[in-house]
């Protein structure tokens, strides 16, 4: 097909000039000066054979018959502007999404992202940090990787990989051993339990 189209550069001075109603404007959106977009619009009319600004010394008007071939313009320009980003983001990696808690993020995560991210450079990283128990579902609506303890009995469509054994064992006085010894569990007197924090060296091998 032999497409009848005018040099492109006359079609976006005229467009931005009939969009902004300014050729001042319109040579600022596009980064030239207005005389070049006078010249370009100009050789266009000349190129159509159609006046298509009414001119004074303070404004530019369209005439009647160009509005419409302005709307037409516009909407093909951002038909064009849509396609072109449609195909670019169609070969962008979609963002790795990771949840976990703040501990792991600062100390395991975040000195590994760097290694990462230049291994593949065109793919983003969003970081959802979250307090959550091996028991918590898992919703892959948010997430699309989560870092958490647990003991390895996850639903059958999650993928799971160990990343480090972590061991919990119970501490207490002396004295409270004492007084608890031979008894069955579930005639021990029930004691308020506390939490050490691991430090990052202990946790992660650092």
């Amino acid at each position: 097909m032999a497409w009848r189209f005018p040099p492109l550069n006359s079609l976006r001075a005229f467009e931005a000039a009939g969009r902004r109603k300014s050729f001042t404007l319109a040579a600022e959106e596009l980064h030239v000066t207005p005389g070049a977009v006078s010249r370009q619009i100009k050789a266009l009319e000349e190129k159509l054979g159609i006046c298509l600004f009414a001119r004074n010394n303070r404004e530019v008007r369209l005439t009647p018959d160009s509005k419409e071939y302005l709307d037409s313009l516009t909407e093909a320009f951002r038909r064009i502007d849509k396609s072109t980003s449609d195909l670019l983001d169609s070969r962008r990696e979609k963002p790795l999404r990771i949840m976990c808690s703040m501990i792991v993020a600062a100390r395991w995560l975040f000195p590994r992202l760097p290694r990462f991210l230049a291994l593949h450079p065109n793919r983003h990283v969003s970081l959802t940090t979250a307090l959550t128990t091996a028991t918590s579902p898992i919703d892959t609506d948010v997430a699309d990787l989560v870092i958490r303890l647990g003991t390895g009995d996850w639903p059958s469509h999650i993928r799971s990989h160990l990343l480090l054994p972590s061991e919990q064992i119970v501490v207490c006085s002396p004295k409270l051993l004492d007084r608890g010894r031979g008894q069955r569990q579930e005639r021990c007197p029930r004691y308020e339990w506390t939490y050490r924090e691991y430090s990052s060296r202990e946790r992660f091998g650092e």
